[in-house]
This record gives structure tokens, sequence and C-alpha cells, in this order.
């Protein structure tokens, strides 16, 4: 509800609130509130294909080399419509909300073994340390994550 909660927030607040009015006038914002309209109505986490579109997006290392501008035989319209969308845009920013688990993740926060595991070597992004350090910052804040043990 985070992004239906901002775009009504930005509705109500522009030219009353100094910062709803400058989000409004100078960022460009794109919000989908969900990517996956028939998995929310129905309550899970596959669309109607079946398909879970969390894991529906090409690997960048298990399709190294591949132009992943080119759709890949499985990918799923509403993962395809999002990559298109994303690709015809330059960016300088963007932020990903998940339901589940309560976790702050990263770009290319894989390893290079295809798992979850650091036994397969980290596959860092150029950014990395800057991304680490956003992501830790955000858990030591967040009340569940701060108490949960883990690290980035």
């Amino acid at each position: 509800m985070l992004l239906p909660m901002l775009a009504e927030w930005l509705c109500a607040n522009n030219g009353k609130d100094a910062r709803a009015t400058r989000m409004v006038r100078d960022m460009h914002l794109f919000l989908i509130p969900t990517m996956n309209p028939d998995g929310f109505a129905k309550r899970r986490r596959k669309n109607r294909g079946g398909k879970d579109l969390n894991r529906n997006f090409p690997d960048r290392i298990k399709h190294a080399g591949t132009d992943l501008r080119l759709r890949q035989k499985g990918t799923q319209p509403e993962t395809w419509a999002v990559m298109q969308f994303m690709l015809g845009k330059t960016w300088a920013g963007a932020a990903n909300f998940h339901e589940g688990a309560e976790v702050a993740v990263y770009p290319w926060d894989g390893y290079a073994s295809g798992t979850l595991s650091a036994a397969g070597g980290a596959s860092d992004a150029p950014d990395s340390a800057t991304f680490k350090f956003l992501a830790q910052t955000y858990a030591d804040a967040h009340t569940t994550m701060s108490t949960s043990g883990g690290e980035v």
C-alpha cells in the first residue's frame, strides 16, 4: 500500500507542501503499484500463467553474453512490459518494494554460482560499496531488521 499512499499524498499536498510540490514539479516519478495484478487480486505470488514474476527477470550471470533487450523464452508479458518500460528511460534512481521477507537488497546482490550462497563468490556491482552501505543503514534503522542478527 506504500505506493498508492505516496500517490495520494503527492496529489493531496501538491501546492500545499513544499516537498510534495517540488517532487511533482521537478521529478519524473513513475509508480507501478503492482506488476502482477492477477496475483495481487488472488493474493498469490504467481500470475495468471502460473509464473512467479519475482523470479522471471533474466539473471545477468546466467545469461552472460545474451542481449537482454531481446525477449527470452519464458519471459512473462508483465515482466517483458516492465523491462521495455525501463529500457526506454534514462534513470537516475529507482526503488523497488517487495512483499514478504523483510530484507534490504541491492543491485547484483547475487552470487556468481547462481545461488544465494557466498561460496560461489560475490557478484559485485561497480557501486557495491555504496549499495551495501545504504542497505545496511536502512536495515539498522528498521525495527525488525535491526534485531534479526543478519548483515549485508
